[in-house]
Order: structure tokens, then sequence, then C-alpha cells
């Protein structure tokens, strides 16, 4: 959730604040990256528990793997939205396609006649349609229709993590279950 706070430029809110202590939600209310300071929060955890021997150092690596690799898709989403395409290759592809589209009923009347319009016309929506659609995806975080859904993936996460919360490890469901 904070990732997606952190991508769509919107400040800590109550989204985060059930997941933390007051102290700790203050604390994030004044950082400017909060994803990043809650990696470092799990990472300071995580060795927390490898110091109580809570957890041993297999498990330990394997989980700062996971949290490199949690800050490294952080890092490569942060790109994508801070890579616009460039506003001169945008003007130039606009008028390209544009010149292309009024240019191609020329090359077309001769020999399709009277079906030159409508075969132009399907042509150049299909075209300018496609160059929207790369004007559309050019920021994939936010709330448009055509966005990632990230509030509909942060609730399945939530849930899904709740529902692992509440698993005994210790006792299997087979076992539970057996036919006495």
């Amino acid at each position: 959730m904070a990732t997606k706070l952190q991508l769509r430029s919107e400040p800590v809110n109550e989204e985060l604040e059930r997941f933390l202590p007051q102290e700790g939600y203050n604390k994030l209310c004044t950082m400017s990256h909060t994803p990043l300071e809650i990696a470092f929060w799990i990472g300071d955890y995580l060795q927390q528990q490898y110091e109580k021997q809570a957890i041993d150092s297999y498990q330990l690596t394997a989980m700062f793997k996971l949290l490199d690799t949690m800050v490294d898709v952080l890092g490569a989403c942060e790109r994508i939205l801070k890579t616009p395409i460039p506003l001169a290759y945008t003007i130039h592809l606009k008028q390209l396609v544009l010149l292309y589209c009024l240019t191609l009923p020329f090359q077309f009347v001769d020999e399709l006649g009277w079906m030159t319009a409508p075969i132009v016309a399907l042509i150049s929506f299909t075209i300018l349609g496609i160059e929207a659609i790369g004007i559309e995806i050019e920021d994939p975080f936010g709330y448009d229709a055509n966005d990632l859904p990230l509030d509909q993936i942060c609730y399945t996460m939530d849930r899904n993590i709740e529902d692992l919360i509440t698993l005994d490890p210790s006792v299997s469901y087979f076992q539970e279950n057996q036919p006495q």
C-alpha cells in the first residue's frame, strides 16, 4: 500500500495507519519515501529476529533476498513513472500520423474509387488509436480506467495475508480430517 501511495504521489493516509503502531505511522508521515523506509524497518526486524535466534542464517538470507527484490521492483515502477515520453517525440509522432492519414487517400483513390473513404477512415482510426493508446499507458499507476487496478491488488494481498496469519502451521488440515 505504501508503494501504491508513492507511485500515485499521495501522502501517507489511513490505509497504512491500521498496519502500524501510532509512533511508526507518525514517523512515516514525515518521510518522503515511505516504501523505502518500510523496507528498512523490515530489514531491521529480520536482523533482530536473527539475533534472537528466531530464524536461522538461511532464512535470514532468503528473506533479505526477497526484500531486495521488493526494493528492485519499487525502483522499476518508479522508473516507469518518471520516464515520460518526451514532448518533442509526442508532437512529431502526432504530426507524422496526421500527415500519413491526410496523404493516404491519394494513394488509394485510383485503385479503390468510392471505397477509398471508408477504407482510409478505418486505417486512420486504427493508427490514431494506437497513438492514443501509447499516450494513455504512459502512466499506468493512476486512477484512469485503463490504469493498473492497484487498489484491488492491495486489497487482495491484504486479504491473502490475513488468511495466512490465521493458519496454524503446527496442525495440518489433512491430519485433522483423517477418517477415524
